[in-house]
């Protein structure tokens, strides 16, 4: 389960837009960044980079297994901001999103239908949108026994 909110967090979080003030000059890749210029650093852009993520559209369970994870810059999945200053409020978004995921696909069989786009048409705003939404079944589980 932590792998598929990993992915989700991946295709997810368009509007995560970190900033951050330089608080001393200093240069990055040639470019200099004067004390007190503000930073804007998108998720969205990084988790796009072939460079970072091979295939980035493609949906890739390995992408975040340990050994891939080890292997890259950490600050290239930002959907919490990361180090001291990253979001209070982190693993408390992991734990309710595993409690709701499970609780959801323990009670109800969910499923495509002819008319559900695949790939589906997304749009950008504060997070990623499926134009025109996306059209599922839903039923209830049936319990054995």
């Amino acid at each position: 389960m932590d792998t598929s909110i990993l992915i989700y967090y991946h295709f997810v979080f368009v509007g995560t837009l970190l900033t951050r003030t330089c608080m001393k000059e200093c240069t990055i890749q040639g470019i200099r960044i004067p004390k007190g210029c503000d930073i804007f650093v998108t998720s969205y852009s990084m988790q796009r980079d072939p460079r970072n993520y091979p295939d980035p559209e493609k949906f890739d369970p390995e992408r975040f297994n340990p050994e891939a994870k080890q292997a890259r810059d950490p600050y290239t999945y930002l959907p919490f901001g990361h180090g001291p200053r990253d979001c209070i409020g982190k693993r408390f978004a992991f734990m309710e999103m595993k409690l709701v995921l499970s609780r959801i696909l323990r009670r109800y069989d969910i499923k495509t239908t002819p008319e559900t786009e695949i790939p589906p048409n997304v749009g950008v705003k504060n997070t990623l949108s499926v134009i025109g939404g996306v059209k599922v079944a839903v039923s209830p589980r049936v319990k054995n026994g």
